[in-house]
């Protein structure tokens, strides 16, 4: 099947454009799962609602919230990459896997 020209052009701009994207994705990801440790660390030596309210006192308290949903949209995206490896290596061991069928 033969491509158009605004196919081409189309495949230009995700690529031009997707992977920016994904790198300030993968940014705030990171971000998120380093806030997210800070806070388990400080949770652990001062108390979870001590550490809370330090996350979300200060001049900026948009700033501490945004903080904390990037920290819980971490963990919910290694979540997810974690289950997504978890599939793919069954499929690869499902596939490897002999058949083995009853020949009684």
């Amino acid at each position: 099947m033969a491509r158009s020209p605004g196919d081409e052009r189309r495949d230009a701009r995700i690529r031009l454009l997707g992977r920016p994207i994904l790198l300030v994705f993968w940014s705030f990801i990171l971000w998120g799962t380093l806030y997210g440790l800070v806070l388990i660390y400080g949770a652990v030596t001062e108390g979870p609602s001590a550490t809370l309210r330090r996350a979300m006192s200060g001049q900026d308290a948009l700033a501490g919230l945004a903080n904390l949903a990037l920290a819980g949209s971490a963990v919910v995206v290694w979540v997810g990459v974690g289950i997504g490896v978890a599939q793919n290596r069954l499929k690869g061991k499902a596939k490897r896997a002999p058949d083995v069928t009853d020949e009684a």
